[in-house]
């Protein structure tokens, strides 16, 4: 990807991730060259060591079809085009944020109709921290100051079902004040220890699935959005010529 450099210690790059087509993703090797300071006369060599700190923003794509059968009780002795079946993915989808799980359920409701639940699962597989995806540039650049436990931890998620969008239980953490006393809703899904489970459902203003309706298949589709940060450490030693 092309390299840009804001200073001597910052640079910016794009890279592809990981694809079907190229499993690996891309790779850049970027380069330094530093000056080491003044040691001690009286000493032959100093120990120091070298952080390099990664910030992106990124998003985790999911893309499926599952069964949606308005019987799940079996009390209609008929043949089913399908069964329903959870989703499991215990290697993730390639990001550092995975969905490892997708559990499903078809719920009757007071009406003829039935509504679809979904109970997802996500993961941080990777080795940094993960944090709101508009944090990502402040993380390494210290833009605005440090941030503080809020922005970390904090997924966005989009659901949708045959194209509608679901109804996920995340949480609201706008702020109001007195310059914008009802602001624009920021949802997000929390993460603890690393982990975290988000119920999704179908609306009840979405056009309804009857309960006398057959099974079919449907696109289910999620996205994670984010920001990623990860450092990594090097010891090396300062020696005298």
């Amino acid at each position: 990807g092309r390299i840009s450099r804001n200073n001597d210690n910052e640079a910016m790059f794009t890279l592809e991730g990981k694809t079907p087509l190229n499993p690996k993703g891309d790779e850049e090797v970027i380069t330094y060259t530093v000056e080491a300071g003044k040691i001690d006369p009286q000493s032959e060599s100093h120990p120091s060591t070298i952080i390099a700190s990664l910030c992106y923003p990124y998003e985790t794509k999911l893309a499926a079809s599952v069964c949606i059968d308005p019987d799940p009780n079996n009390v209609r002795p008929i043949r089913k085009s399908c069964t329903v079946q959870d989703l499991s993915y215990s290697s993730g989808q390639g990001a550092p944020v995975a969905i490892t799980k997708v559990e499903i359920q078809v719920l009757p409701t007071a009406s003829e109709a039935v509504k679809p639940q979904f109970l997802i699962s996500i993961e941080n597989k990777g080795k940094g921290e993960v944090m709101k995806f508009s944090a990502a540039d402040a993380a390494c650049r210290r833009t605005g100051g440090a941030l503080t436990y809020r922005e970390f931890n904090a997924v966005e998620m989009h659901a949708t079902l045959s194209g509608q969008d679901l109804e996920c239980s995340l949480r609201n953490e706008a702020v109001a004040d007195e310059s914008n006393p009802k602001p624009d809703a920021q949802e997000f899904a929390r993460l603890s220890s690393g982990k975290g489970v988000v119920r999704c459902s179908y609306p009840d203003d979405a056009p309804a699935i009857g309960k006398a309706a057959e099974s079919y298949t449907a696109p289910f589709t999620i996205t994670l959005s984010y920001g990623y940060t990860q450092s990594l450490t090097t010891d090396y030693a300062i020696k005298k010529r």
